[in-house]
């Protein structure tokens, strides 16, 4: 889960295993090679430097019960060297996300959104503390806004939200409950994420657990447009886009 593609489109992060590795490969599945695996955590939802040469993800206890799991944001070289975490000892946080220009991270930090300007390790709150949860922040491609999805409605059901760098402009996008893992078209204009707005399907009769599935929607960042792209009985999450030429990456085809 939580796939990233290279800013060239020839390499994919990948979590792996028990969610305990980040794996690379190419677009095809092949040549793959373990970067980083964790013996006492998770390693989740590499994001890529825009120049390639980095790659910053979620390491630790993020998902895992108690008082307060600690988790962190660790930034390392495409090639699994050098990791250095960046964000806040004692703290929960993780799902980076770079600017365009490689300079800052956008990521959760005990449930609201934090910016770090890298070469300053200066941290400003993006969102604001409280009682709900801010998670799975993307920086568009323009560098104009930040998706992100978050429970801060009255009924605490997960939406998708839009807010700009600097703070402001923060509105709900989609206005159905269970609505997570937007991101970004390439050109900045679109946003795809996982829903389950559709409600049970067929796993129903075949489990003694069933939940509602997830299906992936597309919709505009202006808020039209809205459109289902999957329906089947898998449940579909993380997704990511593909942008690259068949002629490079002739496995990919059915990714655009």
């Amino acid at each position: 889960v939580f796939t990233a593609i290279s800013p060239l489109g020839d390499q994919l992060a990948v979590s792996t295993g028990d969610f305990d590795s980040l794996t690379l490969m190419k677009p095809d599945g092949s040549y793959r090679k373990v970067i980083f695996a964790k013996k006492d955590g998770l390693a989740l939802e590499p994001s890529w430097s825009p120049d390639g040469k980095r790659i910053a993800f979620s390491e630790g206890m993020y998902f895992r019960s108690g008082p307060h799991p600690v988790g962190q944001v660790t930034v390392m070289n495409a090639d699994g060297t050098n990791h250095q975490s960046v964000s806040l000892d004692g703290t929960n946080s993780g799902f980076p996300s770079w600017s365009p220009d490689g300079q800052k991270l956008v990521y959760e930090q005990d449930g609201h959104l934090v910016i770090l300007t890298a070469a300053t390790n200066q941290r400003i709150n993006l969102t604001s503390a409280g009682g709900q949860r801010d998670n799975f922040p993307k920086w568009s491609p323009r560098g104009d806004w930040i998706v992100f999805t978050s429970d801060r409605d009255a009924d605490e059901q997960f939406r998708i939200y839009l807010i700009r760098p600097d703070g402001t402009a923060l509105h709900k996008l989609t206005d159905s409950p269970v609505d997570a893992h937007g991101t970004w078209s390439p050109d900045g204009k679109s946003i795809v994420f996982a829903s389950a707005r559709m409600g049970f399907k067929d796993e129903r009769a075949l489990s003694t657990t069933p939940q509602p599935y997830g299906e992936i929607f597309i919709i505009g960042v202006d808020g039209k447009g809205l459109r289902q792209l999957t329906d089947n009985q898998w449940e579909e999450g993380t997704p990511i886009w593909f942008n690259v030429p068949l002629d490079k990456s002739p496995a990919t085809s059915a990714g655009h």
